[in-house]
């Protein structure tokens, strides 16, 4: 299921259920991605005022987004060089991120 919110509304680890696009209609963000602080700051200085955010309601949704959230934290991860530390961060990340999926449903 899918529900238009306000950008104010918004919040980290939420899943776009379309892509947002500019007013020429090329695409800014993807279907599906997840987004993070930053993306939702980023939007809101392009004056975009609500975005199609998937609202899972189901063990399907909810697993496909695990795996996006999974995703987008070894990508975000995946440009630095994983030592004791930095894995100990991102596995850190990654739990917080499930977590407040978990506490959304």
């Amino acid at each position: 299921m899918n529900d238009t919110k306000p950008i104010d509304e918004v919040a980290d680890g939420d899943c776009l259920a379309a892509p947002v696009l500019d007013a020429n209609g090329n695409v800014l963000l993807p279907e599906g991605k997840v987004l993070n602080a930053a993306l939702i700051d980023k939007l809101k200085s392009l004056s975009i005022t609500e975005l199609a955010i998937v609202t899972p309601h189901d063990e399907e949704d909810l697993d496909r987004l695990r795996d996006e959230i999974t995703a987008s934290v070894e990508e975000i991860f995946s440009k630095t060089e994983l030592d004791a530390l930095m894995l100990e961060l991102k596995n850190r990340v990654l739990a917080a991120k499930l977590r407040d999926l978990k506490s959304r449903d």
